[in-house]
């Protein structure tokens, strides 16, 4: 039996205990297993930028890895508590939307199970309580139908659309990485036949060059780009987009030919 790998993703941080509690779960289910760490710095609470960072990140992992992802705005509410398989992997997470660009990116078939809460979880610890021992189990051996009754319907994840008017795109902002550039919610098989490489956009009140590479504006100008997801980017060159344009995750921005 190959060495079973659980990769997690949180909004936890790793100034606390949280993370470390977890795996520690986790290695009591299943001592033999490996622990991945994909990121524990999701944005507090964004759902969405869980979602992204989830589906870029699941295709570069063998088959048969088991994400335990938890950003759980409404821990200890009525939410759904499942894990699921799809494309030959496996997840266990809330069923907040979470799972959503993932699941479109894998396609095919899914199946989901919701997992029971114990009375004696934490209702602010479901990372703890419910997800770890699920994804312990599974790295275990056990199958996916053991661990809950099907679930036919999971929560999608409110996105607004990118939009093409004439000369323009409307798009919303995903979030902003650890460097300040700001992911657009636009994908190149979308919009590529729109950006020109070198050409000027309208971005605001400002205009913005295409490029391909930071290196191709000057040190703090601003540029669009397609960034290693193929996503719409808007950077600065080493400096921070978030900071210079102050905009948020769901903020809406217009781009259009000048």
């Amino acid at each position: 039996m190959k060495q079973p790998i659980v990769a997690l993703l949180t909004d936890f941080g790793l100034s606390d205990h949280y993370v470390g509690v977890m795996k520690g779960v986790l290695l009591t289910h299943c001592p033999e297993v490996r622990l991945i760490d994909i990121t524990h710095q999701i944005q507090p609470q964004s759902v969405l930028q869980g979602a992204f960072c989830l589906s870029q990140a699941v295709p570069h992992f063998p088959p048969s890895t088991i994400f335990l992802a938890v950003v759980d705005p409404g821990v200890g509410t009525l939410r759904k508590a499942i894990a699921a398989e799809a494309g030959g992997y496996r997840f266990v997470l809330p069923d907040n939307g979470l799972l959503g660009m993932v699941s479109e990116r894998l396609g095919g078939e899914l199946r989901a199970v919701s997992l029971a809460v114990p009375e004696s979880a934490s209702g602010t610890f479901h990372g703890r309580d419910v997800f770890a021992p699920a994804a312990g189990r599974l790295a275990a051996g056990c199958a996916l139908e053991d661990l809950g009754e099907r679930v036919e319907e999971l929560i999608r994840l409110e996105r607004r659309q990118p939009h093409l008017n004439d000369t323009r795109w409307s798009v919303s902002v995903l979030f902003a990485d650890h460097f300040g550039n700001i992911c657009l919610d636009l994908e190149k098989s979308l919009g590529e036949s729109f950006f020109q490489l070198d050409a000027k956009y309208k971005v605001g009140e400002s205009v913005v060059t295409f490029g391909h590479t930071f290196g191709q504006v000057a040190r703090g100008e601003s540029l669009l780009l397609w960034n290693s997801s193929n996503y719409l980017e808007l950077a600065v060159r080493e400096g921070s987009a978030e900071k210079l344009w102050g905009l948020s995750s769901g903020s809406r921005i217009v781009i259009e030919k000048v």
